[in-house]
């Protein structure tokens, strides 16, 4: 499946991305407490992410039904794109928000 993205990075920047994946994968994996949780991109609309605070970096996670979660991401999470002009990457730690059209 092909998931497209904007990603803004902490400095305001902004950029779409196609084929995009989180460690390879078209999944968010986060914490919600202490348990393990699989969200493919499909369903989310919205991912605002807090500043990171150790090993982990926590999120607002708005669903494409309305629903909005808060969940943890280890910080070191990375993400991965294509800007259609080469390959893209982030840290999790580094995001402010991904927005799924």
């Amino acid at each position: 499946m092909r998931i497209q993205a904007e990603v803004q990075d902490r400095s305001g920047t902004s950029i779409n991305l196609n084929q995009f994946s989180m460690d390879g994968k078209t999944y968010l994996v986060a914490w919600q407490g202490q348990g393990k949780l699989t969200i493919p991109f499909q369903h989310i609309d919205t991912i605002t992410f807090e500043e990171a605070k150790g090993e982990s970096v926590v999120t607002a996670v708005k669903l494409k039904s309305g629903n909005v979660m808060t969940l943890k991401i280890r910080s070191r999470a990375q993400f991965y794109g294509s800007t259609g002009y080469g390959a893209f990457q982030i840290r999790s730690r580094d995001v402010y928000s991904i927005d799924f059209p």
